[in-house]
């Protein structure tokens, strides 16, 4: 059923918004309380990343490209690129590296559900979620 015929009340939100980090449109159809459907358009930051590493670089450059994918998670899709290109090559990563990647993996997804948790007290107006485990002076 296309809900964008019928005379529902629209709510657009984006493609930059206070809460989201990366830019995105959605419109929500709603009817009264309830929200009947849901249409989004995403990819706004589409830098071309792609065709630069078909036409321009060599593998050992796409290791540091992919860590600028995501200001964020910069080191799992420089482990994603690198793992892939090891299965292709069919190379043995030694245990105690594959080890040590997963501890970093592990860091930075503790870092990126940290930063979101802070984000989402920050953005329900408890900007001092955090605080209360600190020892007061």
């Amino acid at each position: 059923m296309n809900w964008a015929d019928k005379k529902n009340n629209v709510v657009p939100i984006g493609p930059l918004h206070v809460t989201s980090d990366e830019p995105g449109h959605f419109r929500l159809f709603v009817d009264g309380e309830n929200i009947i459907d849901a249409d989004y358009r995403l990819f706004y930051v589409h830098r071309g990343m792609e065709k630069l590493v078909e036409t321009r670089m060599g593998y050992n450059e796409v290791t540091f490209l992919s860590d600028r994918v995501c200001g964020i998670c910069g080191f799992a899709h420089s482990t994603a690129y690198t793992t892939s290109v090891e299965n292709a090559m069919g190379i043995q990563v030694p245990e105690r590296a594959q080890m040590i990647r997963a501890i970093l993996l592990e860091v930075e997804r503790l870092h990126s559900h940290l930063l979101n948790l802070g984000l989402a007290c920050h953005f329900t107006g408890f900007d001092s979620g955090f605080m209360q485990f600190l020892p007061r002076a």
